[in-house]
């Protein structure tokens, strides 16, 4: 209850100047114009372990977008030739989601298609076209594993 004190005409001011203000304050969040939220770029907040197996590289990664969207990934060596084959969990429409660390992603490689001197890059892109930062990996030896 809004208490006011009485004016010489007997009327009371206070209450009606305070439900003016409040008009005033909600207005703005009545307007119709649209209000846009800035989309966020994915991440790949975890890459590795990796580890060989039967004459593959399998890497673990983790996905997270904020929005949840599908992730698509870039893999390239050494941040220039382009990986095609990447098989397991593969690399176009991956899941993500708002919680650290993310959605967890096996990556399978073919021997062929690596050397042991190279570096793994995985650049993530969502539905958007919005692109996160790179993060690397070690392309561990044969027979041993990285990234634990």
């Amino acid at each position: 209850m809004l208490v006011g004190r009485t004016v010489s005409n007997g009327s009371r001011a206070y209450p009606l100047v305070a439900l003016l203000a409040l008009c005033l304050l909600i207005a703005p969040a009545c307007s119709d114009e649209a209000v846009s939220l800035l989309n966020s770029c994915p991440q790949v907040s975890h890459a590795g372990p990796a580890w060989w197996a039967d004459g593959e590289l399998h890497v673990g990664i983790w996905v997270r977008d904020l929005e949840a969207d599908p992730v698509d990934l870039l893999v390239t060596i050494d941040g220039g030739d382009e990986v095609a084959n990447v098989y397991g969990h593969g690399r176009v429409g991956l899941s993500s989601g708002e919680e650290l660390p993310g959605i967890p992603h096996e990556l399978v490689f073919e021997a062929a298609d690596l050397q042991q001197s190279d570096q793994l890059v995985f650049t993530p892109e969502d539905v958007e076209g919005c692109q996160g930062e790179p993060v690397s990996l070690a392309v561990p030896d044969e027979g041993t594993s990285a990234g634990q």
